[in-house]
């Protein structure tokens, strides 16, 4: 913008140092040529005028979008508190929300159990149990799923003519009497019906003898069924993880505030994460894949693929020669990756953003948007991607999934912490300093450690008071002490949405 600005000056400096040469060749008098001069130069101004309070108003609205976005944050966090609050106030409980279990990394998955994270944060009595249920069933009789709390893992059993549902309940308390009177109120239960295996996890309606009031309380559910491939499969959870493995059927998934994984599976599939990453691999028939505040990956796909994500990244590669993908994205990353042998039309608009496309494919760029129609080949493949706010990103013969476990970066953590082989990898610093006097206290040691359990990592500040700690991603917590002063318990949170990298947790340390 001030480079147009300053062009304009310049062409009408050029033209009044010219004009005095032109005029005595038309011998034009002084008196027109000085009001000529004067009526350029308000023109000028005038011009610029426009052009500052056009850009003005551009800023405003961007500073507007901004806050904007800066809202959001504390709206999801409202959001899950205010579902935690509506059972709460059902069951009259204090339920505290479990760590969720993070779903197993893709090259050894069909080799990987569940590992249940429950226990971990958890200090109290926890009593289990478990429901196992086999169901002779005819071929494509369907398996549905409603849950809560619930981390369920479906996947293609031996029998061809049976599906067995195994369920295991957890509750705790800080008795064993309340966590038994507890597991009462979380009901299982896996039936036959007219519309197929039915599987529900629930809280049963509130009954006065079965009132608990305890603050320290703790519900738990993995559900495992083994069904015949051609299985139809219907899953709708909330906070917990859910993994389809090699399923041969039409799959439709709803999940919130966890992990959805879906991989080796064949047929129709519909599914839509909130709060919580999508990931789709080595998928044949068409998919319709919809995320909100989460990514939303699909790789190795061979079919149609729908596409709509928000507040999230969305990566999408296929090896069809004349692939379809239609999407639509908003305030994330949208990478679509194609096979080298494409041929079809490649049609983008980013509003907001830009475009990145394969070279010789013509961009237009108009204000505030960029747009690419082209096509590579004369084949039937199209390509149909709308954003806003959103870069736009198309390759051909890239591997845009570097590795396999991209699909779920935290995975292998939580694995190797089940398997006692994990390490810290978030990064907390700060500083800690005198509560008086604010100056630095070097040699104080901070410690990290769950409740009443002995610290896992420590160390101690240099001479400016600062520190650096690598530690769990879980809500846990720091000490700070120091000779002559007294211990300072702060907390670990590394965000319940985010699951940040790197954290500051400062120390004001009262002297005795």
């Amino acid at each position: 913008m001030k480079k147009m600005i300053k062009s304009m000056f310049f062409v009408l400096l050029i033209s009044l140092v010219a004009w005095p040469i032109t005029s005595a060749a038309q011998t034009n008098p002084p008196e027109e040529m000085a009001q000529f001069a004067e009526s350029m130069a308000k023109q000028a101004e005038e011009m610029a005028k426009n052009v500052q309070s056009q850009q003005k108003d551009w800023q405003n609205q961007l500073k507007e979008m901004e806050s904007h976005i800066h809202k959001m944050m504390p709206q999801i966090e409202h959001n899950v508190q205010k579902s935690l609050a509506m059972m709460q106030n059902q069951l009259e409980l204090n339920l505290q929300l479990p760590d969720l279990p993070d779903l197993p990394a893709l090259p050894d998955m069909s080799n990987m159990t569940h590992f249940s994270r429950i226990g971990e944060n958890f200090h109290g009595e926890i009593v289990s149990d478990e429901i196992e249920k086999t169901f002779g069933v005819a071929e494509g009789t369907p398996v549905k799923v409603d849950a809560n709390f619930s981390s369920i893992r479906i996947l293609p059993g031996e029998n061809p003519s049976q599906i067995r549902v195994h369920i295991t309940r957890k509750t705790g308390a800080e008795t064993k009497a309340i966590a038994e009177k507890l597991l009462q109120n979380f009901a299982a239960t896996a039936e036959m019906t007219d519309e197929g295996v039915e599987v529900k996890i629930s809280f049963k309606e509130k009954k006065e003898e079965n009132k608990i009031e305890q603050k320290n309380t703790m519900m738990q559910c993995d559900v495992e069924i083994l069904a015949p491939p051609q299985t139809p499969v219907k899953v709708r959870n909330s906070f917990g993880d859910v993994t389809i493995q090699n399923m041969q059927s039409e799959i439709k998934t709803e999940n919130r505030f966890g992990k959805t994984l879906i991989s080796g599976a064949k047929g129709k599939l519909e599914a839509s994460a909130e709060y919580g990453q999508l990931a789709i691999q080595s998928h044949e028939g068409p998919v319709q894949a919809q995320g909100k505040f989460g990514d939303v990956l699909v790789d190795k796909t061979n079919g149609d693929v729908i596409l709509g994500v928000q507040y999230g990244k969305a990566k999408v590669s296929t090896d069809l020669k004349e692939a379809k993908i239609e999407g639509t994205c908003s305030f994330g990353k949208c990478m679509i990756n194609l096979p080298r042998d494409y041929s079809g039309k490649i049609e983008a608009v980013a509003s907001f953003s830009s475009i990145q496309a394969p070279d010789g494919l013509l961009k237009k760029k108009e204000m505030f948007k960029e747009a690419v129609e082209d096509a590579i080949g004369d084949g039937k493949g199209r390509i149909q991607i709308k954003s806003s706010y959103s870069p736009v990103e198309i390759t051909v013969g890239k591997n845009i999934f570097e590795k396999a476990v991209e699909f779920s970066h935290t995975v292998t953590g939580a694995i190797d912490k089940a398997m006692g082989k994990d390490m810290p990898s978030v990064l907390c610093k700060g500083i800690v300093l005198d509560a008086n006097t604010g100056s630095a206290i070097p040699n104080a040691r901070i410690e990290a450690y769950y409740h009443n359990q002995p610290s896992y990592a420590d160390c101690s500040t240099n001479e400016a008071g600062e520190y650096r700690l690598k530690v769990f991603s879980e809500e846990h917590n720091l000490k700070a002490s120091a000779p002559g002063y007294k211990e300072k318990l702060r907390m670990v949170d590394t965000g319940f949405l985010q699951r940040r990298k790197e954290i500051n947790v400062n120390f004001l340390l009262e002297p005795k």
